[in-house]
């Protein structure tokens, strides 16, 4: 219990109980609409972070922010999905977050930059094919960080979550889709219109394919004939409907599903209940 004052007063503090427990009230207590809201490192997970004898590191979490954490009912994220960026490339959106680290690093969330120093290393190894458990192990960070990260990004409405686009999956559209792709129109010909000029497609639309043809092609019902009877089966795999596009055209109908689920314009068959 010494009370001696300056420099050496505030060593003490350092790691001592007193200042411990003064963090924790200061995490408890703090006030998220000081966070400036257009600001990507403005998503404030309501935790805090103390570091008990400046060596372990727990995190704090107030009892009345239980109902609006990151981890909520609303958002439904699983290790086995990945993570799907509609308007930016998940390096823009690193770029982005470490102009405004540098920027203003002393009045960030801390927990914001616990989330941008994994984000680092997470967001370069992020594939659609890769689920959050692989990107984990790829980044070489537990996979409960991982997650946290994913939750923040989804609730920065900076990605979505989804099943792995893969070659074996089934594609179908979601509900009431048509005017969502009316409005993407423009949008789907500014991403892919120019990339297709090289492309020769088998879908009998011209390069590039409007946006219906394409879906058509990944959600339409194959049929067969069963005697005097067709029958309808299940949509075509990814892989097939690549097959069906004409050779040299993979890596951009696979680029143009990635893009369709991101905007949740379609969805993998097998994920709807």
């Amino acid at each position: 219990d010494d009370d001696s004052e300056g420099g050496e007063y505030k060593q003490q503090l350092f790691g001592n109980l007193a200042r411990e427990l003064a963090r924790v009230f200061h995490c408890l207590s703090a006030d998220s609409t000081t966070i400036n809201p257009s600001s990507l490192l403005g998503a404030n997970t309501g935790e805090g972070r103390v570091y008990i004898n400046r060596h372990i590191s727990v995190p704090i979490v107030a009892l009345t922010a239980e109902e609006s954490s990151l981890q909520t009912t609303e958002t439904e994220l699983h290790p086995y999905h990945t993570l799907l960026f509609p308007n930016m490339t998940p390096s823009e959106i690193l770029t982005d977050l470490q102009d405004e680290y540098a920027e203003s690093v002393t009045s960030i969330n801390p927990n914001s930059l616990s989330i941008i120093r994994i984000l680092r290393q997470v967001l370069p190894v992020t594939h659609p094919r890769r689920s959050l458990n692989e990107i984990a192990f790829d980044a070489g960070i537990p996979l409960p960080y991982v997650m946290n990260a994913a939750f923040w990004l989804i609730k920065s409405n900076l990605c979505v979550a989804a099943t792995p686009v893969l070659r074996r999956n089934r594609y179908i559209c979601v509900d009431n889709v048509i005017p969502k792709i009316q409005s993407l129109q423009l949008a789907f010909w500014q991403d892919f219109g120019l990339k297709c000029r090289q492309h020769q497609f088998n879908w009998g639309s011209g390069s590039p394919p409007h946006i219906f043809v394409v879906i058509s092609a990944l959600t339409t019902k194959c049929t067969a004939q069963e005697g005097k009877k067709l029958v309808s089966s299940d949509p075509p795999t990814l892989g097939d409907a690549i097959a069906s596009s004409g050779t040299g055209n993979e890596e951009i109908v696979y680029n143009m599903a990635v893009w369709l689920v991101a905007q949740q314009i379609i969805v993998e068959m097998n994920c709807v209940g």
